[in-house]
């Protein structure tokens, strides 16, 4: 049986393709790129002091400095600083202002004696 020559010609092309197919060469993947880095992400601020911290930082700081606090008599937030006015022993009023940040005693202020008709212009024998 004598083939003809196109047919092997088609016969060539068509085995040759499928072999060529199936001999490719398959890419392997090469190793799989690394995950990403972690994200940073800064940390957080500290909390700011409660109103309850402030009131015990300052009266630790009136104590620190011979004060015998008799009654906190407010408390009040301002722009970062709790200012902490307290009725205190032998000075009277004493302010305390406290960092909210970090809690840091700024500063001590001595306001004068309690009640009216103590100090300069509350009694009725200033003199003018």
């Amino acid at each position: 049986m004598k083939l003809s020559p196109l047919f092997l010609a088609s016969l060539l092309l068509t085995g040759g393709a499928a072999l060529a197919q199936e001999h490719r060469a398959v890419p392997i993947p090469g190793p799989s790129p690394p995950p990403p880095g972690p994200v940073y992400v800064p940390p957080a601020p500290a909390p700011w002091l409660n109103r309850k911290q402030a009131i015990e930082l300052a009266r630790s700081a009136a104590r620190e400095q011979g004060f015998e606090v008799k009654k906190v008599k407010d408390a009040d937030l301002d722009d970062g600083l709790w200012v902490v006015r307290l009725d205190a022993h032998p000075k009277g009023k004493i302010e305390v202002v406290v960092d909210a940040r970090t809690g840091q005693v700024v500063e001590l202020r001595e306001k004068g004696q309690h009640g009216k008709g103590h100090g300069k212009g509350h009694g009725k024998h200033d003199e003018d």
